[in-house]
Formats: structure tokens, C-alpha cells, sequence
């Protein structure tokens, strides 16, 4: 109930261009919000409200950054009522008082700059507890409209696909569409069924009686109490027709350029003709544009789209048969050692500056079981140079583990690395593609060496391969966080 009076009259009003305007911005964690108003008879009246939920990656955002946003996004957004007016921004962030003097400034807090310098306007600041604008998101589970919102990508990408319809007062040729007989109804002719819903819904029978008694559109100020289907079919009037003793909407195809007739469903009968726009024998079940087409052929309600999406994502019969178009993929799993050295993994690391022996790589390589690191250093990454040193200075000394693991390295996916596993009786696996996270052991511990070695180099950096044994140890003599012990 609040929400519908915050977007009716007398709290909600209709702008008015001679008066200046006034925009409330705020921002906080999760959101960020605006509200434009005018002071009308000297009384500050809303005209109109926006905000939108945070991503990631503006979460991370600085608080100062937040609140440029969101006046940013405000301004954008009503940008057709404030383009070419002087208006006041009032924001609770008092640093943007100064917004406009901000030096060298460069990025993407340029680019905003940019757009903002199209307006003209005055940065107010006022205390938060005076603040209009709300930037906290709704936190009601399925909350109808947030998920308007989520499914406005999708009307709009419907949108771009579809032929655009250009509404005229005047009447020209006429392609008037019969509904099919799959409509008639036993008991009652269906444009009867459909004359009596329209007289009998609250906000389309408004539209009805008016247009009925006149063609004179009604004062705006007649129509601002109703809802908001009444508004928008008010919007159309010059394109509304009484025709048969039914309401009709007319729009010309531009394709063909005939004028086409679509019938005004109430919401009592909108079920009725999508369950056989898309169910039927006669259409086959198919998906959200083509059942649109279908209906927009013929039809017409405010939100037809949304109604159409969602009426076939919830259709019993095309979950069931058609199933996900994305394949679900199991999330990733533990996987068990049970002694030390049965699973090794190693890495390369490098390029590194070219040492005073000739070494630029780093092969690592990680006991799963105790974490014991071993590092040798490389001239090169070639498999030859790999396979002697693991073979020479690791399996002579460790013994030869029952699976060793890599990433998807040409060097580590040579025939001679799967020579010397198949010769050695060694499980050979790999991380996927693109996911190091399956190979995260190894990865950690390279960035920890990484560090290590940078606090003990020269400047030169042209010793690092002498400091490796005395770092390898110091990491063998610390306990282990996963496994509270040193390796």
C-alpha cells in the first residue's frame, strides 16, 4: 500500500517545464538512488524515482566514487527532463560539493566528468538525515518489481528483433486478423467474452467509457488517480478504436505498411490466449519470441512481453522436454592423499632475469600430503630439460610417486614427459582449461617464493637462484596452515 502512494497522486506528480528542478542523490553499499522534484505552488513535489543495485565490481568502489555514481547515473537517467535546464543536485556527500574542481584527474573519473559537463547544474550538500533520495535495494525474496527489472534485458533484446510499429490517429488499409476458431467458447462468442471483460476491468473499462462517449482525449489530470494500465492506454489514445463493440488498438507494420488491428485482452482472458498462442497442437510449444509474434499479431495488453516470457518459462511441458540450455557442471571436489609423496605437483615460474649461472625458469615442484616444496632452476622450459632434472634430482631422491600433476603446458604435455610416466608407472594428470584453481597448491606457494626471493636479491636481480635452498627452507621449518605441522 505505501508503494502505490508514492507512485500515485497527490504524491507523485506530473512535471512541469517552467519550474526548476531539484535532484536528490544518495548511495550506499549496495545501491544507489535518486529522486528528481520541483517545488510547484511552493510546495516540493516528487516527479519521478530510479535506483539500481550495485555490480562487483562498483561494490568495491570508494565511498566518494559511490556517490559520483550515482549522480552520474541520475542524471542519465532523467536526462529528458534535465538536459538544457539549470537544476540542483542535493547529495549527503559533502566532497562533491567541489566536483567541478577536481584536478588531473584522468580514467573513468574523466569520462563521467565528460558527461557531466553537458549539464548545467549546482552541487548542494544536505546532512543524510534530510536526504529524499533511497539507495538501499529491496530485500524481499521474488519481490514482482525487481523482477521486472531482471527481465527488461530481455524485452529489450526482444525489442530489437521485432519490426517497429508506428501508431496513427488517422484510419488508412486496413488488415484486420479474425481470432481463430480454437477462441470460440461454448457458452459465448468470444469477441462477446472479450467486450464483456473489457467493460468489466476496472482500468480498461475507463478507457472504454471514455473513448465511447468521446474522441477527445481527457485531461491529464482526470487520468492521474488510475493505475497504470489506464495511463498507458490513455497514452495511445489517437491509435484506440471501438470496433464491433470492442476496443482495439491500431499500429502500421512498417514493412508492409498496412494498418493492422490488435484486440485489448483484460487481464481475465490474457491466460486463456497465451495457454493457446503457445500450447496448443497448432503452434507447438515454441519459445518467448516466437509465441510474441504470435500474439502481437493479433492482440494486445500493457506488458504483453513480460507476460509472454514468463508464461513460457514456467510452461510445464517445456521444462520438461526441452530441459536447460546450459549444461550444469559440478562443483569442484577435495581430492583425498592418503602418504607423503603419492601426489606431487609441479610448475614452472619465469621468466626470471637471467642469473649469473644462466638460469631464467623455476620448476617446482609440491608433495600434496606434507607440502614439502623442491625448486630447481632451469635455462630453459623445453620437456627434455624438464624430464632429466625430475628424474636426476627428484624421483632418484623421493622415489616415484603414483600420480604427478601439471597444468596444460606444451612442455608438460610432450610425449616425452608421457614417455617417462608410462616408463615409471605414474598417473599422469592435468588442471582444466582456463582454471588454476585445480592446481592451487602449487600456484600459492609459487606466489609465496615469488615474495621471499624478492627480499633477498640483488639489485641486479642476478642472484636469485643462489637464495632458493635457504628459502626452501625456511618454508620446510614453518607449520603448515591446512595441516598444523611443518612440512
Amino acid at each position: 500500500m505505501l508503494k502505490d502512494c508514492l507512485i500515485t497522486a497527490p504524491v507523485l506528480t506530473y512535471p512541469c517545464p517552467e519550474e526548476d528542478y531539484i535532484l536528490d542523490t544518495d548511495a550506499s553499499n549496495y545501491g544507489i538512488g535518486a529522486v528528481p522534484s520541483q517545488k510547484q505552488n511552493g510546495v516540493e513535489r516528487v516527479i519521478g524515482y530510479f535506483n539500481r543495485t550495485l555490480n562487483k565490481a562498483e561494490r568495491n568502489y570508494c565511498v566518494t566514487r559511490k556517490e559520483l555514481l550515482a549522480v552520474v547515473a541520475a542524471v542519465e537517467h532523467f536526462n529528458y527532463f534535465l538536459y538544457g535546464h539549470w537544476f540542483i543536485i542535493r547529495t549527503d556527500h559533502s566532497a562533491l560539493q567541489w566536483l567541478m574542481n577536481f584536478k588531473n584527474i584522468e580514467g573513468q573519473l574523466a569520462r563521467w566528468m565528460e558527461k557531466l559537463q553537458l549539464y548545467d547544474f549546482t552541487i548542494v550538500y544536505r546532512p543524510g538525515l534530510r536526504d529524499n533520495a533511497s539507495a538501499f535495494p529491496c530485500l524481499v525474496d521474488e519481490c514482482a518489481y525487481c523482477l521486472r527489472r531482471e527481465n527488461k534485458g530481455d524485452e529489450r533484446n526482444n525489442e530489437a528483433s521485432e519490426p517497429k510499429q508506428v501508431f496513427r490517429g488517422n484510419v488508412g488499409e486496413v488488415a484486420l486478423v479474425e481470432p481463430p476458431e480454437e477462441f470460440e467458447d461454448t457458452g459465448m462468442p468470444y469477441l462477446a467474452r472479450v467486450k464483456a471483460a473489457q467493460a468489466q476491468d476496472s482500468e480498461i473499462g475507463l478507457i472504454y467509457k471514455w473513448l465511447h462517449e468521446s474522441s477527445i482525449r481527457p485531461d491529464w489530470c482526470v487520468v492521474a488517480p488510475y493505475g497504470k494500465t489506464t495511463k498507458v492506454l490513455w497514452a495511445q489514445w489517437d491509435s484506440l478504436r471501438i470496433r464491433e463493440g470492442c476496443l482495439y488498438r491500431e499500429w502500421e507494420e512498417v514493412s508492409s505498411k498496412k494498418n493492422r488491428y490488435q484486440l485489448i485482452i483484460a487481464p481475465s482472458l490474457q491466460n486463456e490466449i497465451l495457454a493457446q498462442l503457445h500450447g496448443s497442437k497448432t503452434v507447438g510449444h515454441f519459445g518467448i519470441k516466437k509465441t510474441q509474434n504470435r500474439v502481437k499479431e493479433r492482440f494486445y495488453w500493457p506488458q504483453c512481453r513480460t507476460s509472454v516470457k514468463h508464461w513460457c518459462e514456467s510452461c510445464d511441458l517445456c521444462s520438461s522436454k526441452k530441459g536447460p540450455c546450459k549444461k550444469p557442471k559440478a562443483p569442484l571436489q577435495l581430492y583425498g592423499v592418503g602418504a607423503p609423496m603419492e601426489r606431487i605437483a609441479i610448475d614452472i615460474m619465469g621468466p626470471f632475469p637471467m642469473s649469473k649461472h644462466g638460469n631464467k625458469y623455476l620448476l617446482v615442484a609440491m608433495d600434496y600430503f606434507t607440502k614439502w616444496p623442491e625448486a630447481y632452476p632451469l635455462p630453459d622450459q623445453e620437456a627434455k630439460t624438464m624430464a632429466k632434472v625430475l628424474v636426476c634430482e627428484f624421483f632418484c631422491r623421493f622415489g616415484t610417486p603414483l600420480e604427478l600433476h601439471s597444468d596444460q603446458g606444451r612442455n608438460f604435455e610432450s610425449m616425452l614427459i608421457k614417455e617417462v610416466c608410462e616408463l615409471l608407472d605414474i598417473k599422469k594428470t592435468r588442471t582444466t582449461p582456463y582454471h588454476p584453481q585445480s592446481d592451487g597448491m602449487v600456484e600459492r606457494h609459487n606466489r609465496t617464493l615469488a615474495t621471499q626471493l624478492s627480499m633477498f636479491v640483488n639489485e641486479n636481480h642476478s642472484d636469485w637462484d643462489e637464495h632458493i635452498p635457504m628459502v626452501l627452507m625456511a618454508y620446510r621449518t614453518a607449520v603448515h596452515q591446512s595441516t598444523g605441522l611443518t612440512p
